[in-house]
């Protein structure tokens, strides 16, 4: 069912007074209520793989204000917005940015909070990125630029404008941990009053959620990304774990009744143990809720505030109406326990639009799983 606007803004309410609240130098309800129902937006500032690559032909058009407008009559709160750093930043000379690719992203954000949307800025680089970071040159010119691009940044209201260390860091523990302290440091030393979203290290699961001892920064939200079963959220693409290039046509719930007609089909014998092993554990909505409460737990032992950064299917191969069934659980097991949240993503695999005549045309059936607001009509 799609919510009204009281009833949305209920629920954010909600949301901010679930946590514990922050100190004078924390996250307060007010700030946190922004980060309660956020869609990302990737391959306009990352992960671009059209031909015009990285060039205003691109950022003028992958999305417009028609897109803008739509993500905040939609009802959401916040974008969280993927930005690839190679365009931006030299490795030798970390301290510079781009100043043509940098003032496309000032336009790109200013935008969005013109209209009452607040903003992340993901750092969402190429994985050759990462593997760099275990070098300590590297890892310095790291700090370095995040200490200019905060900023930059800085001059914007913090309590519209938030800065993420970097997406998904596939670097080991010890090295990860320290070096996003030393970016924290350098960021809040460059913006005294804009709340940083820390990352667990390797794919940022609640999992490694779990592991992570909270830095020492009360203006910290710490960010998890959900997407399990991944049999189910992935099947059948063709990058990532083997096993999700065999598991098209997974069902969700996965449960040992559910997987009775599917699991002949499958002749892959690995992806065959995952479903096997997945339908044992019957993911349905119960699981979802049992891991979010997971999390919140770990933000309640402490005193931090948590969000789901991403989550989502990808629309290939999945049933529509079992993809809006998971999206469903996820957002209600999130809002129970307090935690914002933000879908992956608007355009692209996992989308929430797609465009038709330059025009962006939402799927319903995920506006409603997502409890939004009524899509507009011409």
């Amino acid at each position: 069912m799609v919510l009204k606007l009281p009833i949305l803004l209920s629920i954010i309410c909600l949301i901010a007074m679930m946590l514990p609240s922050a100190n004078a130098q924390g996250v307060s309800d007010e700030r946190f209520a922004r980060l309660a129902r956020g869609i990302n937006i990737s391959h306009w500032f990352a992960q671009v793989y059209d031909a015009k690559g990285y060039t205003p032909a691109h950022f003028d058009t992958y999305v417009t204000g028609a897109d803008f407008n739509l993500i905040r009559d939609l009802g959401f709160s916040h974008v969280r917005l993927s930005v690839e750093p190679k365009p931006m930043m030299d490795w030798d000379n970390p301290g510079e940015l781009n100043a043509e690719y940098l003032a496309h992203l000032d336009r790109a954000i200013d935008a969005l909070l013109a209209r009452g949307l607040a903003v992340i800025v993901d750092i969402h680089p190429h994985p050759d990125f990462n593997n760099r970071l275990t070098d300590p040159t590297h890892a310095d010119a790291f700090v370095q630029f995040w200490s200019k691009l905060a900023g930059h940044l800085s001059r914007r209201d913090p309590d519209g404008l938030f800065l993420e260390v970097l997406n998904e860091p596939i670097v080991k523990q010890d090295v990860w941990i320290p070096l996003q302290q030393r970016a924290i440091r350098a960021i809040r030393q460059a913006a005294p009053d804009h709340t940083i979203i820390a990352n667990p290290p390797a794919w940022s699961g609640i999992s490694d959620l779990l592991k992570m001892t909270p830095v020492d920064d009360p203006n910290v939200v710490y960010n998890f990304h959900f997407y399990d079963p991944g049999l189910f959220t992935h099947q059948g693409a063709n990058w990532g774990w083997v096993t999700w290039a065999h598991s098209a046509g997974t069902p969700y719930p996965i449960t040992p009744e559910s997987i009775a007609d599917v699991l002949p089909r499958i002749t892959h014998e690995q992806t065959r143990r995952e479903l096997e092993h997945a339908a044992s554990q019957r993911w349905d909505a119960a699981r979802i809720d049992a891991k979010m409460a997971e999390a919140a737990a770990w933000a309640r032992q402490y005193g931090v505030r948590v969000t789901c950064n991403e989550f989502g299917v990808y629309r290939q191969h999945a049933d529509p109406q079992q993809r809006a069934q998971w999206l469903r659980d996820v957002v209600q097991a999130c809002e129970k326990h307090g935690i914002g949240w933000a879908m992956w993503d608007y355009r692209g695999g996992f989308a929430l639009v797609k465009h038709e005549a330059g025009r962006p045309v939402v799927d319903v059936l995920t506006a409603e799983a997502l409890g939004l607001r009524a899509v507009p009509s011409d």
